[in-house]
């Protein structure tokens, strides 16, 4: 089969002549981001994109060329990012945990700001391995300390949006796209019967309507073909960390004592409440005497203030997030309600699957949530081995009646925001 080669370097450019005008547009805006020679062979009439590096071949005393497969352009000049089967992801390398280190990250999960010699404690291990391990783990795994914060008292909700795209942008793109947006919290690519999974957040549901007709008309999603499914999303187990871009949204609710507004009303936010919120959101083992001298508050402010919105159910917990997820890939698993009655009397073991598996060594959900489309249950599921999905798809379908489980689906991606690993303390 003969094919026909473009070679697009950041100082050639005569070949580009020849390409159609949307698929050069976006060639030439890839170049631009990218450090390698981006090569693209023109295969059964689909313009191929792959990255060209040469490589030192011991045995030929030289270097051979070696590619590497992005995707495909179509003919609108919208770039399909190469999609992994599940196997190839299965077989990624990932940073392991030991199960000491789980069960650590298990008590900093539950309480970020628990002093080291508390978390020793309450492991039963020495406070010096602790904190070697603690110090570790937050470089190996890119932990990052936040507040897990009740955004129902800020009078939003969450959503999930389910994009299922004949052709979706290549990743750089759909991130800048996404990250406009301070409504979505999370957006995650996928592969199986959705390629993209965004989490954003509404006061209502015609709040919600009004956002994705924004973003599927006027944002950078536009030229994609795509059906999109939305759905409330209520959280049983675990949550999704919110971008510190939303504090910009919540600024609105701070409360200013004028003539019109002469007191605080219940739904409105004091200047030192909404400080702590985004700091603790930002680093949640900041300094409340740092937070004090860095916004000009009263001694003590800030950790009076940080006490009361626990008390009040503003801040659930202090957690951690990780930019690398200690398992080999997340699973999302759903989960259709269909028989009411047989469903009644499978709730408890429902909620002992959500807290864990006993044959999956620390196995936990990284969330669990209600959603109305269909009516049911969406389950995040860490896999560690090969079958643990399809262990967690049998123990579900055996145990819980009146569900069925969906097709599971894979997180191949995520261009905006990260996802937690809560385990519950026992």
């Amino acid at each position: 089969m003969k094919r026909e080669v473009f070679y697009i370097y950041p100082f050639i450019f005569k070949y580009m002549k020849t390409l159609p005008d949307n698929v050069r547009n976006t060639l030439d805006e890839m170049r631009s981001r990218s450090r390698l020679y981006l090569e693209v062979k023109v295969i059964k009439g689909q313009y191929c994109l792959f990255e060209s590096r040469g490589v030192y071949d011991r045995e030929r005393h030289g270097s051979r060329k070696q590619t590497h497969y992005l995707g495909r352009i179509d003919e609108n000049g919208i770039f399909i990012e190469a999609r992994h089967r599940s196997p190839g992801i299965a077989k990624r390398r990932y940073v392991q945990a030991t199960k000491t280190e789980r069960l650590i990250l298990e008590h900093m999960s539950s309480d970020c700001r628990a002093p080291l010699a508390e978390i020793s404690r309450r492991a039963g291990l020495r406070r010096s391995y602790v904190y070697k391990r603690v110090r570790d783990l937050e470089a190996r795994l890119g932990i990052r300390y936040i507040a897990e914060l009740n955004i129902g008292r800020f009078g939003y909700s969450y959503y999930f949006a389910f994009v299922r795209a004949k052709s979706l942008m290549h990743g750089t793109a759909l991130r800048e796209a996404l990250e406009k947006e301070p409504l979505i919290q999370l957006a995650a690519t996928l592969n199986g019967r959705y390629n993209l999974l965004v989490c954003f957040l509404a006061k209502n549901e015609l709040d919600a309507h009004d956002f994705i007709t924004r973003l599927i008309k006027f944002s950078g999603l536009q030229r994609c073909v795509a059906e999109w499914h939305i759905t409330y999303a209520l959280f049983d187990y675990g949550f999704i960390p919110l971008r510190d871009e939303f504090f910009e949204l919540l600024r609105e609710r701070v409360w200013n004592k004028s003539r019109d507004k002469p007191r605080k009303g219940a739904d409105d936010l004091l200047y030192r409440e909404y400080v702590v919120l985004k700091e603790l959101n930002s680093d949640g083992n900041a300094d409340f005497a740092g937070i004090d001298r860095k916004h000009r508050l009263d001694k003590g402010a800030s950790q009076y203030t940080y006490y009361k919105l626990k008390k009040n159910g503003t801040i659930r917990r202090m957690s951690i997030t990780m930019s690398q997820l200690p398992f080999r890939y997340v699973g999302l698993l759903p989960l259709r309600m269909l028989h009411g009655e047989r469903l009644a009397l499978s709730e408890e073991k429902l909620a002992e699957e959500i807290n864990g598996y006993a044959k999956v060594l620390s196995a936990r959900y990284v969330f669990a949530c209600r959603i109305g489309a269909p009516y049911g249950m969406l389950l995040a599921l860490p896999v560690f081995g090969e079958d643990d999905l399809r262990i967690a798809e049998e123990r579900l379908a055996a145990r819980i009646k009146g569900a069925k489980t969906g097709r599971p689906m894979v997180v191949v991606g995520m261009p905006v925001g990260s996802l937690c690993y809560r385990m519950p303390l026992h």
